[in-house]
């Protein structure tokens, strides 16, 4: 289970053991648990989703008779101490027989964060571990540098990825070359903000001198920073606006051009994580 959106597969896995082995809701669960991981990605409260216990009858009624439970014991499944609420992320830890955050340090808060399901456990003890976030190089990895690869790597660097030898082969990749690569792509990303501002500022009905503007943004030479995701408080989107005048001095260095490209949006519960998106470059 990946985040508490997906929580409630548990209670369906449950159920389709109760059906499918005539268990009891205690048995089934207990089964269905030792196949169930779940991992969370968010270490702020606002990033997780609670239903009140209203719009669980409303949706949810039916579906716990079905588990032959009461309404209680049913809410109870998604409910930490101290809140009424019904928490997915509280169902997911507690239907899971192994659950992780996403780093070392994310694992730690997540401990602390969630400690309050376990009240009389260590912080330390809580059932949380962690394993820290890889990526797919087949889909983060660009054409031209796909090619690069196969050129002076060989096939390995798709299938053995962590082999040091693989890699020890880059130094043979010529500077010049790997330099047009990397301007390749930096000029199709300008090109693309370009077409999508563009689109942005017509759907918004903005005055046209503004969208034939949008063909001139960014510098297609510039040493180009992106910042692409959530803006939680965590993430630390505005720290680069914490010492102002050395930003403007690095932003405004015609001999080594600098640019920024912020994009994402807050949770629409996250007050701290708008605030933040309010106050970050555009």
């Amino acid at each position: 289970m990946n985040e508490g959106h997906s929580a409630f597969l548990a209670l369906e896995r449950t159920r389709r053991l109760m059906e499918l082995r005539r268990l009891s809701f205690a048995e089934a669960r207990e089964l269905a648990s030792a196949s169930l991981v779940f991992t969370t990605h968010t270490p702020v409260e606002a990033g997780h989703d609670y239903f009140s216990p209203e719009l669980m009858d409303r949706y949810f009624g039916a579906y716990a008779r079905s588990l032959g439970i009461s309404r209680e014991a049913f809410l109870a499944l998604g409910r930490a101490v101290g809140r009424d609420d019904f928490c997915m992320t509280v169902l997911a830890l507690r239907f899971a027989s192994h659950s992780n955050g996403v780093s070392q340090l994310h694992g730690h808060v997540s401990r602390s964060m969630w400690q309050k399901l376990w009240p009389q456990v260590p912080v330390d003890e809580i059932p949380i571990g962690h394993i820290t976030n890889g990526v797919h190089f087949g889909s983060w990895t660009s054409l031209e540098i796909k090619r690069a690869y196969d050129r002076y790597l060989g096939p390995d660097w798709r299938e053995e990825p962590a082999n040091s030898n693989v890699w020890s082969r880059a130094q043979s990749i010529p500077a010049e070359e790997l330099w047009r690569t990397h301007e390749i792509r930096r000029e199709r990303l300008v090109s693309w903000a370009r077409r999508h501002v563009r689109e942005q500022r017509i759907r918004r009905g903005a005055p046209q001198f503004e969208v034939d503007a949008a063909g001139e943004i960014l510098n297609p030479d510039a040493l180009t920073i992106g910042f692409a995701r959530r803006f939680a408080t965590y993430k630390r989107a505005t720290f680069i606006l914490r010492d102002l005048p050395r930003l403007k001095r690095i932003l405004y260095d015609n001999a080594r051009p600098v640019q920024l490209i912020y994009s994402g949006k807050a949770h629409p519960h996250d007050e701290k994580g708008k605030d933040s998106s309010a106050r970050s470059p555009s």
